[in-house]
């Protein structure tokens, strides 16, 4: 029970202290490829709880080697989650190639029916 405790909170601290620092000084720069032929879209979905820590993952996502066309992220408007609930650090990712989407709620298919339908001869990757 205390070794649970203990690694939660290395996670958390490793997460919310130490990323920044390593993001600021990583060679990979954050972004999308628009030019690519290929057309990769990366999509996702998230519970309003994960939220707050999302940015991270779209932070990865967007340091990635090989860039996507798109990262889209897709989100069910609920009554404690609209466009401006949303965290700054996430609405800041929009600039460097993040697109929210508001969109109904398809539960487990929320993430790639909307990419799909959109974009029929890309790839959709979904996270």
């Amino acid at each position: 029970m205390k070794w649970n405790s203990l690694k939660n909170k290395i996670v958390w601290h490793y997460q919310n202290k130490w990323y920044p620092v390593l993001y600021s000084i990583l060679p990979h720069r954050m972004g999308i490829n628009p030019d690519d032929e290929h057309k990769v879209i990366i999509s996702l979905t998230s519970i309003p709880s994960r939220i707050p820590r999302l940015h991270y993952v779209i932070e990865r996502l967007l340091r990635q080697t090989v860039k996507p066309w798109k990262v889209i992220l897709y989100l069910k408007e609920e009554e404690n989650l609209n466009e401006n609930s949303l965290p700054a650090n996430l609405k800041e990712l929009c600039r460097y190639g993040l697109t929210i989407k508001w969109v109904e709620n398809l539960n487990c298919h929320t993430k790639y029916y909307f990419s799909v339908m959109d974009y029929p001869d890309a790839v959709v990757i979904t996270v």
